[in-house]
């Protein structure tokens, strides 16, 4: 065979290889792959609860006093959801022998779950929420309750 009909075919062959195909040539590959990536979460901050009434003059198996609040969300960036608040008393000075036992504390019943927004303040009345507290008249001299201060400590769940 000539070198002409050699040199022929190759260009022949090439030629129908390029019509057929379109003159374009695609190569690809397959894979699959994975990675990781990270995410963070924030975090609840505290809320502070500030009693907003003035409670005095209390009095053995006198009228209770109304315990208002609110609750303070000014350092979240986010909303806090709270579902109740209780109040515990203790006397941090008396004269004689005056002790918890000789109030009654209402606890305040804030109904249900209340979010309190970013950088906001919710006000709970007594009115609204029942808390209330009263000297308990116990039958016996309580003289040692005269003048005794009290102190209300809020916990927030």
């Amino acid at each position: 065979m000539s070198h002409n009909k050699k040199r022929f075919g190759v260009v022949a062959s090439m030629l129908a290889v390029l019509l057929l195909g379109g003159g374009v040539a695609f190569a690809y590959w397959t894979t699959s792959g994975s990675g990781t990536g990270t995410a963070t979460v924030g975090t609840d901050t505290h809320v502070k609860v500030t009693q907003t009434s003035t409670i005095s003059g209390l009095v053995p198996g006198g009228p209770a006093a109304d315990v208002d609040f609110q609750v303070e969300n000014l350092l979240g960036t986010g909303p806090e959801t709270i579902s109740g608040v209780s109040i515990a008393l203790t006397v941090t000075s008396s004269p004689g022998a005056c002790t918890a036992a000789d109030f009654d504390v209402v606890q305040p019943n804030i109904g249900g779950p209340v979010a309190i927004g970013a950088g906001a303040t919710q006000a709970f009345d007594a009115v609204d929420t029942g808390a209330s507290v009263s000297m308990k008249d116990r039958a016996v001299n309580q003289d040692g309750c005269k003048n005794a201060t009290l102190q209300l400590t809020y916990t927030v769940s």
